[in-house]
């Protein structure tokens, strides 16, 4: 929250946001700061082609589906976005009978669909739309070209998004949420612009090369419960 009340503080005015999402997390704690008070007018969920979330916008229903894409924004690979049933309570006006009936339909069918007046209330707020991995590798490309920046891939789905939509419009300023280094994606760099372009590391990042290592266990699978009981 405390990024978007920031954002708030430095533009000053009403503004849009766009927030690569996932596990929905982020955008959800945009969606806190505006109930606090910050002017945010609309909230653009930017995700992958595992297009969940943009669906589930459009249209009320949750439904992962069949299909899911490994892609190079991994953190937004997810089908069940946890943090949804956390706003599930916002637009069905705090009715947790409601919220349950949800996750029960979701845990016997695989999917849930709201009702009429809270699909109404969601799309008051939020619109969502995907980019695949072709459109978020070329958009790092053209960000770097055009203002000599590199993004990492998940930030690149944001503002390809938020170019797709037109963003920003109406005159209304459009912040993007920036979610991670692109030097924790050097594969997808290398892709994306055909040589290496991660020569001049964050010093807190580059610091990691040399730091100790001071975890060492590795635990099967079928060991890590215990290996967690053991911890307390």
């Amino acid at each position: 929250m405390a990024y978007y009340l920031h954002a708030a503080a430095k533009v000053g005015q009403e503004f849009d946001v766009v927030v690569p999402s996932g596990n929905f997390g982020n955008i959800l704690a945009a969606y806190y700061a505006k109930l606090l008070g910050a002017p945010i007018r609309k909230f653009v969920c930017a995700s992958n082609i595992n297009d969940v979330l943009t669906r589930f916008i459009a249209t009320g229903t949750y439904d992962p589906g069949d299909k899911f894409t490994v892609t190079n924004s991994p953190s937004m690979d997810i089908r069940k976005s946890s943090n949804v049933e956390r706003l599930l309570w916002i637009v069905n006006d705090g009715d947790g009978a409601a919220v349950k009936k949800l996750m029960d339909d979701f845990a016997a069918t695989g999917r849930y669909s709201l009702s009429p007046a809270a699909t109404a209330k969601l799309q008051a707020d939020f619109i969502g739309a995907f980019a695949t991995p072709e459109e978020t590798e070329a958009e790092m490309r053209l960000m770097r070209e055009r203002c000599g920046y590199v993004l990492d891939p998940h930030t690149a789905v944001a503002t390809a998004v938020a170019r797709k939509l037109g963003y920003p419009k109406d005159g209304v300023p459009c912040v993007v949420a920036a979610t991670a280094t692109p030097y924790k994606f050097p594969e997808t760099c290398l892709k994306a612009f055909g040589t290496n372009v991660l020569t001049n590391p964050p010093p807190a990042f580059a610091a990691l090369e040399k730091a100790p290592v001071t975890q060492t266990q590795v635990v099967d699978v079928a060991g890590i419960d215990d290996a967690v009981r053991a911890l307390f």
